[in-house]
């Protein structure tokens, strides 16, 4: 694997009164709303994509963002990406390896040993890459150890700057790049972070190999180029690849047995394989809103308010300006459980601290405020998910169900799936009476199944909950017609 040294120290001007004295608290997005919304609607125009496209065979470079070191006194810093080029030799040909006109905003010090993935886009370059420009936000959000409020940063005029007045960035790389063979890695150096009156610095290098853990992130866009069938299939998202498999979790639109469709706007969680050049999706959200998506940790419930107050750990579409968000229910508000299924308003204000979180909504800068349209617990272990259908064999430990006519949680196959049965599966009645394994295994063949279980990676499910079918109603067989009697002819006499 070729080795692409090398090192670019950004200098930005903090846009602080006294130097350093005073704090800015943020008051937002430092894209703005009205910017981000123009971008995602131009994102959303894109045409169809014909399963034959060259987009699925083309060649790609993947891309990954990672940290070294450990910055001083500052416990949280985002940067906003807006672009990533490779440029070849000293002339001005360029490809675009990362696009993001609404930006995406990355909290580089969780960087440390991981790796952020920027995506892995197509590719067509005709000589090796020798230089790397990345296109910034205007500003960072820096937050100090301790602090819950973040200090916005404006990145230097002196920078240079695109054709949409964003800073700019050039990295030479010390030896050429072959982007056939390798990933690009780009590394923040944390132990070089620096505020001082000249202003702040950010060192940028380019590392030989991908090295770290791969870290999930969201992509947000319209539904393309569907191929395959459930749970097996693979979409375009921009120009993505992205590829579903039997653990991948599907959170519906409010409507039962959710699935994927084109020109459907989604949310995928997911990391990106370096073999493949593609994305694994883990989590697919469908009628996903143009919000704030947050991540982080639950620090208090207050029940008679009916908020809840969330330790950030990520945010996707905007940079939040603080750590702790007030969390209330918008009207109409969707309550996931791990995996999707329903969870009730009572069972979220009894949660414990330090349950993990993923909250959508509209967030209000001032206030540090977050109405949550969707909230989806993540307690990292399997998902829970359900579905209905016949029962085509099966014994005391196993089930295989055909079919299926409803489901929650995940895209079954339309071919059948596997049900493993254990000691703690309950087996009740379409009236929630339990029953013994052996007369519910009987009824079950003919009635068919609801099935509540956990989804595991291979695909199958682990039941928890097996329900019978309502009995079906027979038909009362039509009552015969009475045999009219034969008309008697009447006898003239001549």
């Amino acid at each position: 694997m070729k080795r692409t040294h090398g090192l670019l120290s950004l200098l930005g001007a903090l846009a602080l009164a006294g130097c350093g004295t005073s704090n800015t608290q943020a008051t937002g997005d430092p894209l703005g709303a009205g910017a981000r919304e123009a971008a995602l609607a131009r994102t959303e125009e894109a045409a169809p994509v014909k399963a034959s496209d060259p987009l699925w065979e083309t060649r790609r470079v993947p891309v990954f963002l990672t940290a070294t070191g450990k910055a001083q006194s500052i416990e949280r810093l985002y940067a906003t990406i807006h672009k990533v080029e490779l440029l070849t030799g000293q002339g001005n040909e360029a490809v675009a390896t990362f696009t993001d006109d609404a930006g995406t905003s990355v909290e580089l010090c969780g960087l440390s040993e991981k790796l952020f993935p920027l995506g892995a886009p197509p590719l067509s370059l005709s000589k090796p890459v020798s230089r790397v420009r990345v296109t910034l936000g205007p500003a960072l959000m820096r937050f100090a150890a301790g602090s819950a409020t973040g200090e916005q940063v404006l990145l230097a005029e002196a920078l240079p700057k695109d054709s949409a007045g964003r800073p700019t960035l050039t990295l030479t790389l010390e030896k050429t790049f072959d982007p056939a063979t390798n990933p690009l890695t780009l590394a923040v150096d944390l132990t070089k972070l620096a505020a001082t009156e000249n202003g702040a610095t950010l060192a940028l290098k380019a590392l030989p190999e991908a090295r770290g853990e791969a870290r999930e992130r969201t992509w947000t866009g319209i539904v393309r180029g569907v191929q395959g069938e459930a749970p097996m299939q693979k979409l375009l998202l921009g120009t993505e690849k992205i590829t579903l498999g039997p653990a991948t979790m599907l959170l519906g639109d409010g409507k039962s047995s959710p699935q994927i469709a084109e020109g459907q706007r989604v949310r995928v969680r997911a990391t990106l394989d370096p073999a493949t050049k593609s994305l694994r999706a883990s989590r697919v959200t469908l009628d996903a809103s143009s919000g704030i998506l947050a991540l982080g940790k639950l620090r208090s419930v207050d029940a008679a308010a009916q908020t809840l107050t969330l330790t950030l750990d990520e945010a996707n579409g905007g940079t939040p300006g603080q750590n702790q968000l007030t969390i209330s229910l918008a009207e109409g508000a969707r309550l996931h459980q791990q995996g999707g299924l329903t969870l009730s308003p009572e069972a979220l204000w009894q949660l414990a601290s330090g349950t993990s979180l993923s909250v959508e909504g509209a967030y209000e800068p001032v206030t540090g405020s977050l109405s949550a349209t969707r909230i989806l617990l993540e307690t990292g272990g399997p998902s829970v998910v359900s579905l209905t259908a016949p029962v085509t064999s099966g014994d005391a430990k196993s089930l295989t169900l055909g079919a299926p006519s409803a489901w929650d949680g995940f895209a079954p196959s339309p071919k059948g799936q596997p049900l493993t049965l254990g000691e703690a599966t309950q087996f009740l009645d379409d009236t929630k009476a339990v029953l013994k394994p052996d007369a519910f295994l009987t009824q079950a063949k003919v009635r068919g199944v609801k099935a509540i279980g956990l989804l595991g990676k291979d695909g199958k499910i682990t039941a928890s909950r097996l329900e019978l079918l309502p009995a079906p109603v027979a038909t009362p067989a039509p009552e015969p017609k009475p045999t009219p009697e034969p008309t008697k002819k009447e006898i003239v006499s001549p």
